[in-house]
């Protein structure tokens, strides 16, 4: 009798802690998409499943955020063309401009540079705020997609009126082994260099920010590319 009163006894305890640990859950396991007032920001990896997220927000508040902000995102692993074009419907449909602390690379960096108005902050915890651009490959070869690769850049070069020159863009395709692998680095400060503290850099291999080994390239700012500075 005594036990058949505790087993009855037990789903009443145990409620409140299963409700306290969903909580913890939530408190402690970051989300990839937190709102703040006008502004969605979109941390690390860009995913489909974190896109979801972003579009359910837009759609449910149409006129509610008018920029998205990227926080340390090493781009997208998988379905990058398909994000890239579908973050770029959501800016077209609701005039969303773009924001960037610490890294923005890859499909990140060409989201970034399709915003209505794009704009380099300093990193959340003082860590260099740059973007990096290389050539999109194909989901199943993995071999280099020139034509989606130039058809975004021809985009980002119009998004700029024309201030982000197609000749810098296409610089990623100068690599030394013939396999498109260079990359383009823009930096919000400017990084020391041969030629002095520069902000563009273009790389002849994937090295991944190992600067030592890019060409600078001498008296470019962000600015000049039609990217904001802010605070």
């Amino acid at each position: 009798m005594f036990k058949k009163k505790m087993l009855r006894q037990l789903p009443k305890f145990g409620q409140p802690l299963v409700l306290m640990m969903v909580v913890l859950i939530l408190v402690l396991v970051p989300r990839k998409i937190v709102s703040d007032h006008t502004r969605l920001i979109w941390r690390g990896e860009l995913t489909r499943a974190s896109l979801s997220d972003l579009v359910s927000l837009i759609e449910h508040h149409p006129n509610q955020y008018n920029v998205i902000q990227f926080r340390n995102s090493p781009g997208a692993s998988a379905s990058a063309g398909t994000i890239i074009d579908q973050v770029e419907q959501l800016i077209q449909n609701y005039h969303l401009g773009t924001e960037a602390r610490g890294a923005c690379a890859s499909a990140c960096a060409s989201v970034f540079l399709l915003g209505e108005n794009r704009t380099l902050f300093p990193g959340v915890r003082g860590e260099p705020t740059y973007l990096m651009l290389h050539a999109t490959r194909q989901n199943t070869t993995r071999e280099v997609d020139y034509g989606y690769t130039e058809k975004v850049h021809r985009k980002i070069a119009a998004r700029s009126e024309g201030k982000f020159p197609l000749a810098l863009l296409d610089r990623i395709f100068d690599d030394k082994k013939g396999t498109a692998d260079g990359e383009l680095y823009i930096f919000r400060d400017p990084r020391p260099s041969t030629l002095g503290p520069q902000h563009v850099f273009v790389c002849a291999s994937a090295v991944y920010a190992i600067l030592d080994t890019c060409e600078p390239v001498r008296g470019i700012s962000p600015s000049d590319l039609g990217i904001d500075i802010a605070n």
